[in-house]
């Protein structure tokens, strides 16, 4: 495969520039159009924008809560992490 030209490459960033596209927000509708439309609660996991969040909160009763602490957990919480359970 061959590289880009550097004018292909400016025009793609002056496209972007004005067109943003945002992977994550893509899905939103989607995600939405599969839940019901009021809910007690929601969890929005990730270290987005917080947009998800957001228009999750509008259709639940109990408000999500979010907290971002690190985008990679450290070694020691991901060894003692244990699932939720009885």
């Amino acid at each position: 495969m061959t590289e880009p030209s550097p004018r292909i490459l400016q025009a793609l960033d002056r496209f972007h520039a004005a067109h943003p596209w945002d992977h994550n927000a893509h899905y939103h509708r989607w995600i939405l159009r599969q839940l019901p439309r009021s809910f007690d609660s929601a969890l929005d996991v990730g270290c987005g924008s917080g947009d998800l969040a957001r228009l999750l909160a509008s259709r639940a009763r109990v408000p999500p809560s979010t907290t971002c602490r690190s985008a990679t957990p450290s070694p020691a919480s991901a060894s003692t992490w244990r699932p939720a359970g009885p």
